[in-house]
Formats: structure tokens, sequence, C-alpha cells
């Protein structure tokens, strides 16, 4: 099952070029062990790459698309030099001149400008798959190639392939500010994905930073190290796995309800540990206490008395209706006055994947306290609760991989503060012009704080 990938932006491209470059690694590294793992690295190739017709390198199966030439022009030429695999040169798209860090500009003018373009590449690729399983939209959320041409691809695909998956992973920027409108476009693009996607995969650069730093003892860490440890979540969920032969049914299990899209991805060991697991001796057992303990401290920073947990049965059944009476000068909240809130120090889900690979795991794993009861809403059926999937083959040297997609309360704090700053910034009516002289009315951006406000308040009150 063939998975096609869109990288979106400057940082679409270059999250996507790591993707391809580790991915690769991985793959041949495995291939070098024997013919023990010839399915493994077979399922790979299909899923990924398909033959090059000009050369006996791996062609991927993506589409590159920005707003200027250089940056995919950059990504290009690193791909030739790995020697192993390579973009497929007529699958570029690109225009004159850049969005400029603007969502509207991208959504509005950029996005339906290359839509022919990019719809023909994407033909290209279907035509080399024997299946599809779905499409990856790897994109920024606070430039304007990535968050605006990015929401819109993400309608137009649904629209076009309604029966294959979408996903977008999508990189949240730093709190201290890259741009200075990056809490709208975070508004926007959001808001505007989450009506048509299947998933979304957030990672944050904070949290990318702060892996680094903690690991290799420096306060600086450049895009490449970020991108790095990214991409070693990303495959970690994305690899095979002998359980499951599609990524859709992953998906499937992890958003089995349409209000709750927003993935987060732990893993342990973290690849910024690397050079010191020689002295290191793993145990399953440990690394599950690993990753309970990063589930946990989000609920420590993100949670802890922001988490309103229902007592009243009804209010699953009541709608929470938005209070505009005051939306000029007050952020519009979303309310439900009959319900009786008490909060709870729990990081709740819909849905969790425990994802081994290795050899020797222990039956003690299935059983762990991340199949808790208690961690789950009531409404959610037992069977879509806790998952688990494994493979006997290792990943990135080490003996032993966990990971965990969550699909769990960790985003309350992140989204609470981006629609603070947006909405602030809003009423100020800073940086308003930019948006509006592009075609955006104030409608479209107050409806965009509402579903906002509506994705909070249903992980809040989760």
């Amino acid at each position: 099952m063939a998975v096609i990938t869109l990288q979106l932006g400057q940082c679409g491209n270059q999250v996507g070029a790591e993707f391809f470059n580790s991915l690769t690694k991985e793959l041949n590294k495995n291939c070098a062990t024997g013919s023990r793992y010839s399915e493994y690295l077979q399922d790979g190739q299909v899923r990924f790459f398909y033959e090059n017709e000009k050369s006996t390198n791996w062609c991927a199966r993506a589409v590159l698309i920005d707003m200027e030439p250089k940056v995919i022009q950059g990504v290009l030429k690193d791909s030739r030099k790995m020697g192993a695999w390579c973009y497929n040169d007529q699958q570029l798209v690109y225009g004159a001149a850049g969005s400029g860090n603007n969502w509207s500009s991208g959504y509005i003018e950029h996005g339906p400008a290359l839509w022919s373009s990019a719809s023909d590449c994407l033909q290209r690729e279907l035509e080399k798959c024997d299946r599809l399983d779905g499409f990856v939209l790897v994109m920024s959320a606070a430039g304007g190639t990535g968050s605006g041409v990015g929401t819109y691809f993400t309608e137009r695909i649904k629209e076009e392939f309604p029966r294959c998956w979408t996903a977008n992973q999508m990189i949240w920027p730093f709190s201290s500010g890259e741009v200075a409108v990056q809490s709208y476009n975070c508004v926007l693009s959001l808001a505007g994905i989450y009506k048509t996607t299947d998933a979304v995969m957030l990672q944050e650069n904070d949290e990318l930073q702060k892996l680094c730093s903690g690991h290799r003892g420096e306060s600086k860490k450049d895009a490449r190290d970020l991108n790095r440890v990214l991409v070693h979540r990303l495959l970690s969920m994305m690899l095979p796995v002998e359980s499951s032969r599609t990524m859709g049914s992953t998906l499937s299990n992890l958003t089995s309800h349409p209000s709750y899209k927003l993935l987060s991805i732990r893993t342990c060991p973290e690849l910024c540990a690397e050079e010191s697991r020689e002295f290191n001796t793993f145990s399953w057992n440990g690394l599950v206490r690993q990753l309970q303990q990063k589930k946990c401290s989000f609920v420590r920073e993100d949670v802890r008395n922001v988490r309103p947990h229902s007592t009243a049965g009804s209010c699953r059944n009541e709608k929470p209706q938005l209070t505009a009476g005051s939306c000029r000068n007050e952020r519009p909240q979303l309310t439900a006055s009959s319900c009786d809130l008490t909060y709870t120090p729990l990081n709740r889900s819909v849905g969790e994947l425990l994802v081994t690979r290795g050899r020797e795991v222990n039956n003690e794993i299935e059983s762990c306290s991340l199949s808790n009861v208690h961690l789950y809403p009531d409404w959610l059926p037992s069977n879509q609760r806790f998952k688990t999937q494994h493979t006997e083959v290792p990943m990135f040297n080490s003996d032993k991989t966990l990971t965990l997609v969550s699909n769990d309360q960790m985003p309350v704090n992140l989204l609470d503060k981006v629609i603070s700053r947006a909405w602030r910034l809003y009423t100020t009516k800073a940086y308003l012009h930019k948006y509006t002289d592009h075609g955006l009315t104030t409608e479209e951006f107050v409806s965009a704080f509402a579903r906002m406000e509506g994705i909070l308040n249903d992980y809040k009150t989760l």
C-alpha cells in the first residue's frame, strides 16, 4: 500500500528530505542484516518508493511544493548526493514569489493558482501505485506556503480522493516567535484542515529543541537537529509492523471520533541520546515507565487545573454554544452551562497506540497502565482504546524501541496559548489588513476562532 507525501514550503521540504534520508538509511541497514527482514524491506520500499527507470536508485513517492524554487533545488541537490534515493524531477511545483508568511496569500491566491500543476503531479504518482493507502502533507503552521497552500491542498485532495485517508504532519512554531503573525497562521491553518483531514500529527519546535538541548548539553541546536528528532518519531510510527500493513487502519483506530484528530508521538529512547546508547541497557519495562513519565509530564505542565471533566451524564449530549455577545473585545468562548464540571489530573485519551520494535517483548507490555480504563471516556468502546503493534525488526541501532501515539489532551495548553495570542492581535486589528487585502473577511476570521475554540473545548471536556 503506497503513501504519497506532499512537501509544502521551506519547512515541509526540509523535513521531507530528512524523512526520506533517514528512511533509506534504515531500510538499507536492515537489508544488510540478511534475508530475514526481506519482507520488512519490501513493505517499506513499496510504501514510500518506486523503482527509478533511469537508475538503480529508489524514487520517492513525493511532490515538492513551494512558492520559490531555491529550497526545492537545495533538497534535490542533497538527495542526489546521497546516491541511494532521489526525487522525480517532474514532481516539482513552485511559483515566482513567496507567500510572505501570510496564510491568506497562500490559501486564497497561491493555492488555487498552483493546484492544476499539483494535481497533474499527483496523477503521475497515482499511476505508479498498485494500491494507494493515503496522503501525508508535511507543513509548517507558522508560514504562508505551508499553512495556507497546505490548507487549500488538503481540502482539494479530500474532495478528489474521498476514500483515501489524509494526514497532516504539522510543525508548530517556537513560542518565542519566529513570525509576528504566526498565531494568526496557526489558528487559520488548523481550523481549516481540521474540517477535512483524518489526522493531524503535531510536533512542537519548543519540545524538539528541549530534547536536543537536554541530551547534548547545548542550549541551541540548528534546524537539522530538530528535523532528525521529528523524523525519528514519524518513522517510528510509519515504518511497517507485522500486525498492520496499512497506515489507514492505524489512523482509523486512533481517530475513531471525528471531533478528535490531534495526535502526539512519543518515543523511547529518543534519537538525541544515540551516542550514549552503547553504555545503556534498556529493558521493555523501563522504556514503558519512561513513556508513562512523558505522558504524565504533560499533565503537570499543560493539563492540571485547566482540564474540566464532566460528572453529569447529560453533558455529553449537549452541544456547547458560542457566546458571541462580547465578541468584539473578548475572545469567544464555548460554554456548557448545564454541566457540573470538576477537574481531573488524568491525561485522558480517545486512542492510544503502543508500537514495539525489537525482540523478546514480554507480556507485561500489553497489560501496562496505559490500558487503564480511567484514561478513556466512558463512551469510547473498549476495543478502540488501547492498541499494540509489534515487529522484531529493530530501529535506528537500538535493540528496543517503544513508540506511543496518543490522541489525548496534550495539545490543550498549546491551543489555548495560540488562540489567546491570536485573539489579542485580532482585537487590536494588528496586521489584520495584511489578510483582508488578500480577500479574507472578518467573518471568516471569527469563524476560524470559533472552530478552534470548539476543538479546544472538545479536548478540555474529554
